[in-house]
This record gives structure tokens, sequence and C-alpha cells, in this order.
């Protein structure tokens, strides 16, 4: 990953910032010609086109610079809009250093958000936005905050659900969220019972868990997160021989997200995790 890491963190803080304020979007001189190119409201741009080709490379930070300027030229661009929750999400999930890693997901939450606020009931701005906020809720290390976010979650991807109960992301982000609070120990389930409310807690169940995940690997099986997942709850339950499966599977893969092979790296802890 390039060593501009942390400036391209305070670039997007200050475009999403921007953008929230409705004052367009502040961000990297990078590809501003092609970025306006295209009226707002069209499909796919070239810029969009541009970053896609970055992000395929396993060049998120490419990507996010072309993100930036297209929305600076066109911040209701749906298009870019989901993009940029994406990116963020990937450079949240990969950065180490954990200020940087929480101003990322923050980031992402942000566009998640935005794209919210441009298309409330579409099923791929319910599908981001949810992803944010729950990738976000993992890291956050504040149960009030962690809660908040799950409830957020929980009630976007029931939303989801109803409107296309096969959507894989929607499947794995409830499948993981189920997961999460599964694998709660006994006190902090209670803490969770008082947090999130008994109406999540009481229907998050292992099987339910299972079946959101499977449901996800099946509508995209060349997803290695979701084989991760689904491996980890088949683990969790020590259900040995399906976890086992599930991360060959997700270890079989191409690496075609940026993300890629830190998931194989994690389905390799869940291995090992086995073998103990």
């Amino acid at each position: 990953m390039r060593q501009r890491i942390r400036p391209l963190v305070c670039e997007v803080t200050l475009a999403v910032s921007a953008m929230a304020a409705g004052a367009g979007v502040a961000g990297a001189q990078v590809l501003d010609a092609q970025a306006s190119m295209v009226s707002v409201g069209s499909a796919v741009t070239p810029a969009v086109e541009v970053a896609d080709s970055f992000y395929g490379a396993m060049d998120a930070p490419g990507a996010m610079d072309v993100l930036i300027a297209r929305l600076r030229a066109a911040p209701d661009d749906p298009e870019a809009t989901w993009r940029a929750a994406r990116v963020a999400l990937t450079l949240g999930i990969l950065t180490e250093d954990r200020d940087a890693k929480l101003e990322w997901l923050r980031a992402a939450t942000a566009y998640g958000e935005r794209l919210l606020a441009l298309d409330p009931d579409g099923a791929e701005s319910l599908a981001w936005a949810a992803a944010t906020k729950g990738r976000l809720a993992m890291d956050a290390h504040n149960p009030v905050t962690t809660a908040r976010l799950g409830r957020e979650v929980w009630t976007l991807t029931e939303a989801l659900l109803a409107l296309d109960p096969d959507h894989p992301l929607g499947n794995a982000i409830r499948g993981k969220l189920v997961q999460e609070v599964r694998r709660l120990s006994w006190g902090e389930r209670l803490l969770a019972r008082f947090l999130l409310g008994g109406d999540i807690t009481g229907a998050a169940t292992w099987s339910d868990s299972e079946a959101y995940l499977e449901r996800a690997v099946k509508g995209d099986p060349g997803m290695v997160v979701y084989h991760l997942d689904l491996g980890d709850t088949y683990r969790l339950q020590g259900k040995a021989e399906h976890a086992a499966e599930a991360y060959r599977r997700g270890l079989a893969l191409q690496e075609r997200l940026p993300v890629d092979a830190y998931y194989k790296r994690r389905i390799m802890d869940g291995v090992r995790a086995l073998s103990r």
C-alpha cells in the first residue's frame, strides 16, 4: 500500500465534511478534467470506470483519489458514492494504524449515509450503509457506539432483505451481525441485551447466522469473506468438518479484491484454530 495513506485520509475527511455541509467535495486534484466530463445522473462515468480499474488492480488509494475528484465535480453521483464507501471501507480494513483505521471507517460510514440520502430505499444504498456501519461497530471498541451501530445495521438489513431476500451482501452482513452477538460471553450478552434490545439478541441464533451466510455464499460464491465468515460460524459451533470445507473453498478462490489477501490470512487463522 502506498505511503501517502495518511494524507489521503485527511483528503477524504475534508471531502466528506464538505459534502455533509452541502458545499461540494474538496479533495485531491486528480483527474479533475475527466471527472467533470459527464453530468450528474449518468450511470457510470469515465472517472468511475477509471476508479474501478484502479480498484481491480488492487490499488485502493488510487481508486480513492479518482473518486474524490469525481465527487468534487458531482457530489450527487450515486455510482461514485457507493464506490467511495467501498474503497474507504477497504482502506479501513487494511490500515493497521488504529487512528487512521477509525478515520477511514468513519469516512466510509459517512459515504454510506450520503448514499442513503440520495436513494433511501435502494438496495445498494441499504447494503453499503449497513456494511460500513457494521465494520465500524466491530472496530469501535466502545459498547455504546457498537450497540447503536448494531441496531442501525439490524434495521438496515431488515429493510434490505425484505426488499431482496437473496441479496448476497445483505445476507452476509446480517449473518456476521448474528455471529458477533452469538459469540459474546454470557455476561457480555446480558449487556448486549440491554444495549441492543431483546428483539435482536433473542433473535440471534447460530442457525440464523448459518442460513444468512450460506445464502450469501450461494449468491456470490467468489467472495472470499463470505467463506471466511461462514467457516467461522461453523467453527465457533464446533462443526469442524463444515468449517474446514468453507475455509478450503475460500482459500481456493482467486484474489479479485484488495481485501482478499487479508481475508485469506484470516481464514488461515481459522484453520489453525481448528487444528488446536
